[in-house]
Order: C-alpha cells, then sequence, then structure tokens
C-alpha cells in the first residue's frame, strides 16, 4: 500500500531539508574558488598545486560515493547525514589551525569533502523515495539549492574575510555546517514497496547497462570542462584586473543562475512531450560553448552574461540527471547508481581543475584551460546520444527495472493457505462466485452480441461440465450449492 507521505504529507518537509542541505553542500564545495585565489596569494604555490586544495572538497564529495550509498542502504539517511555533518564541521575548523597548503589537502580538501559526499547522497535519495509522481519537480526544487548555495556562499566567504581573515571564516563556516545534523533529524524512513531490506549494500550491476557506462563518461567529461571554470573563473577576473569582491561576484551570479536553471528545467521535464536525453544534451553543448568564450570576454558585464548563461544551462546537471538515472536502473538501484557514478564525477573534478591550473602555469593564461574545458563539456553532450537512443528503439527498456522491482518484492511475500472454519464460510464464498459470476455472464453476453452483430457469430452460453458429462449452468451449480447446507447446519 502506498505510503500517504509519498508526494506529500511529510515529503514536503523532507524536501525542505533536502534543498537546504544543498545549499549548505554544494555551496560550500562550489565556492572553493574564491578561497583559491586568497591560497594563492598566502602560500605562493604553483596554481597546478594550489588548485589541489579548491578541488579536492568537490572530488571527495563525489568520490566518497559509493561508501556513503552504502552507509545510507544499511544505517538510512538520518543516522548517515548526522555523521556527514559532524565530518564538514570537523574539517573547516580544523583547517583553522592549518599552517602549510599540504595540511589543507587534508582538513580542507579531504575531511570537509568527504563529509559533504555523505551528506549530499541520503538527501538526494531520499527525495527519489519520498516523491513519485513528482519527482522532476521535487527534484528540480531540491536541486536548486545549489543555485542558491553557489549564489550566497561566496558573497558571504568574501565578507567574512574582509572582517576577519580567511582562518576565522572557516570557524565560522565549520559552526554554521552543523546545521546539517539538525536538517538530517528530520528524515524519517518512509516504505516504498519497491525497496526490501535485503537488497544489497553495494550493487555494481548498473555497469552492466551500456547506457549507464556511457552516463558515467558523459559526467566524467561535463566535471573535467566545469571545474576549470568553477575553480578559476575568480582567478581569470583578477588576472584581467577585476578586482577580488567583484570576481567572486562572479560565481554568485552563475549560481543564482543556477537555481533557475535548475527549476525551470524541473517543470519543463513534466511536459508528456518533453525528452530528458535531448534536454539533457543540448544543454551541455550549450554549457561548453559559454565556456569557450570566456576568453575573449574581457570586461565585467560580459564575463557577468557568460556566468549567468552558463549557470542557467548547467542547471540540467542535478535536475535531470535524477530522471535519467532511474528510467535507466530502476529505484531499488538508484543510491548505488548514483554513488557509483559520483567516483567519476570526482575523477572529473579533480583532474579539470589541476589541468587547468597546469595550463596556466605553462602558457601563462586561462586561454587554453577554458578552452579546452569547454570542449569537454561538447564532447559529452555527444556521448548522450547513445542512451538516447537506446531508449527510443527499447521504450520499454524501463519495465524491466519495473518488473525485476515487483519481481523482489513478491518474492518477499508469503502466500498463507485458505482455510475454512464453517459452512459459513463456503457460503460466503458461493455468494461472491455468485456475484462475480453474474459480472462474467454480462460481460460474456456484450462480447457476443457485438460479435453477433458485427461477424454472426453464435450466440454462446456459459457452462460447467459434471463428472457424468453433463452440462449444467454455471448459476444453477451455485444455487445447488447453497442449498446443499441448510441453516441448521451453519
Amino acid at each position: 500500500m502506498k505510503s500517504r507521505d509519498i508526494d506529500g504529507g511529510w515529503a514536503w518537509v523532507v524536501l525542505l531539508s533536502s534543498f537546504l542541505l544543498h545549499v549548505m553542500s554544494y555551496g560550500l564545495a562550489w565556492s572553493t574558488g574564491v578561497y583559491n585565489v586568497i591560497f594563492l596569494d598566502t602560500f605562493d604555490q604553483p596554481k597546478s598545486v594550489t588548485a589541489w586544495a579548491g578541488s579536492l572538497p568537490t572530488a571527495m564529495m563525489y568520490a566518497i560515493g559509493p561508501i556513503a550509498s552504502m552507509l545510507t542502504n544499511k544505517y538510512g539517511f538520518r543516522r548517515v547525514i548526522i555523521v556527514g555533518g559532524v565530518m564538514v564541521s570537523a574539517g573547516l575548523c580544523l583547517s583553522f589551525f592549518a599552517e602549510s597548503l599540504y595540511v589543507l589537502f587534508f582538513t580542507f580538501g579531504v575531511l570537509t569533502g568527504a563529509g559533504l559526499g555523505i551528506v549530499y547522497i541520503p538527501s538526494i535519495a531520499a527525495v527519489s523515495c519520498y516523491f513519485e509522481e513528482k519527482l522532476s519537480i521535487a527534484a528540480g526544487i531540491a536541486a536548486s539549492g545549489v543555485g542558491v548555495g553557489n549564489f550566497v556562499y561566496p558573497a558571504v566567504i568574501r565578507w567574512l574575510v574582509n572582517i576577519y581573515d580567511w582562518k576565522q571564516s572557516l570557524l565560522i563556516l565549520g559552526a554554521v555546517s552543523l546545521n546539517m545534523c539538525a536538517l538530517g533529524a528530520v528524515m524519517r524512513p518512509v516504505k516504498r514497496p519497491e525497496i526490501t531490506e535485503d537488497q544489497p549494500i553495494l550493487d555494481i550491476s548498473p555497469f552492466k547497462k551500456k547506457g549507464y557506462v556511457m552516463l558515467c563518461v558523459n559526467v566524467f567529461l561535463f566535471c573535467c570542462g566545469i571545474s576549470a571554470l568553477y575553480i578559476h573563473l575568480a582567478a581569470h577576473g583578477a588576472n584581467i584586473g577585476i578586482d577580488a569582491d567583484r570576481s567572486a561576484m562572479l560565481i554568485s551570479g552563475l549560481g543564482i543562475s543556477n537555481l533557475f536553471g535548475r527549476l525551470a528545467y524541473g517543470f519543463i521535464n513534466q511536459h508528456p512531450y518533453a525528452n530528458p536525453f535531448v534536454l539533457y544534451g543540448v544543454s551541455f553543448f550549450l554549457s561548453g560553448v559559454c565556456i569557450c568564450i570566456v576568453p575573449v570576454l574581457k570586461t565585467y558585464p560580459a564575463l557577468m552574461a557568460c556566468a549567468v548563461a552558463f549557470g542557467f544551462l548547467s542547471g540540467c546537471f542535478g535536475t535531470l540527471l535524477v530522471k535519467i538515472l532511474i528510467d535507466l536502473l530502476g529505484l531499488r538501484r538508484f543510491a548505488n547508481g548514483y554513488g557509483c557514478l559520483l567516483l567519476f564525477m570526482a575523477a572529473g573534478q579533480l583532474i579539470g581543475a589541476s589541468l587547468a591550473g597546469a595550463m596556466f602555469d605553462i602558457t601563462g593564461s586561462y586561454t587554453m584551460a577554458f578552452v579546452v574545458g569547454g570542449s569537454l563539456c561538447i564532447l559529452s553532450s555527444l556521448v548522450v546520444i547513445q542512451p538516447y537512443l537506446y531508449v527510443k528503439h527499447h521504450p520499454n527498456a524501463s519495465d524491466e527495472e519495473v518488473v525485476a522491482e515487483k519481481t523482489a518484492l513478491a518474492s518477499t511475500l508469503e502466500i498463507v493457505d485458505i482455510k475454512f472454519a464453517s459452512h459459513r464460510d463456503l457460503v460466503q464464498m458461493a455468494i461472491s462466485l455468485e456475484s462475480l459470476t453474474g459480472a462474467k455472464r454480462a460481460l460474456d453476453a456484450e462480447i457476443v452480441r457485438r460479435s453477433t452483430a458485427s461477424l454472426a457469430v453464435p450466440k454462446t452460453t456459459t457452462h460447467r461440465t459434471t463428472k457424468n458429462g453433463v452440462y449444467i449452468p454455471v448459476d444453477k451449480t451455485i444455487a445447488a450449492l447453497k442449498l446443499s447446507f441448510s441453516t441448521e447446519t451453519i
């Protein structure tokens, strides 16, 4: 039986919690470009090395995905989010004591990033469990928290750094991040028949699907490309003469447009004629074009317009990916499939940011870094063609997952033998059979009438054969059964 909390009730509380968790987790992960500029000035290390401090939080957030999936399957949303919130807070607070860039690699990069990933997986998986018919809209609303975080956090970080310093700003952000634990506390479990308690903790069967493998390639290439923009856009602004505060606002502009993009894609995908694969691929292609043209834009308004356009187009990433993944794998394998997918996001994030920094060290300019990053995004859009064609030519492919889910559900049910306590039970069953038989006779008569009118087929009568080979109407058989039990025997 479907829970009343599905698509309503407590589901909206869970959605609000997931939205705020997206704000806090992605606000930290994607605002590290602001700290990248600070780390370059503070530690005076090559850009290819310093970029690791900015890219590690997001990379670890994605790399921890399979472990977060296993923990979510075993312990549920609530406990895992609370543990992740404690890790994020601990990592940021310990960064206050860091005296070298390499210490920050662990505290700010590994520990904080791992905590963000442990929070992120159950926060998005909870939405997929609490929503069914309104999943696209709910995923869009939850994922729009990414845009809000990208808009708010860069400005807040710059404000804290200007008032205090970068170390104290990390300490304050660590205290604020403890609110993740409170948000995780409202993630109470919900029963879905598709999800059984005996499902595997780590399931690698998604890799048997070619469409899923191509989706992994897609997110790897895309994250390689966009990491060049997210990590180095603020530094590029400073490099062409834009002050640090306005450079940070480029990330904020990108973030607020990303918010509207995610909401828009969520509502557009609800249209019956909308194809998530087409929206996804076209948006990735145009996002790559936006990154490629960044080097030719030399003024602040032009860079802001490009960042806003990219932010809106890239909003499809978090919104449509949930729907595409459920269509490919089904709800039972969503958490594991998404967790494994995050490994490829992590690799792309780590490699892309460091590669862009190395290109700057070699050429002294970000031109090649942005052109290569945009080209990778364009290439990632072409990879989506294979899963799109597969789904187009196999429109019932997702039904296989539904059948598998229902088979798994049926295997957990126990069929109990029917036992009758008295003759009264038999009489009641006879009366029920008579009602069903009457409905069947009416339906048969209507079928025969229409067939006779069109094909001149002679009318037939429903009968029952006795042991002696004599045909007796079904209604008379039931009547005889009822008469065989007198009121004295009941």
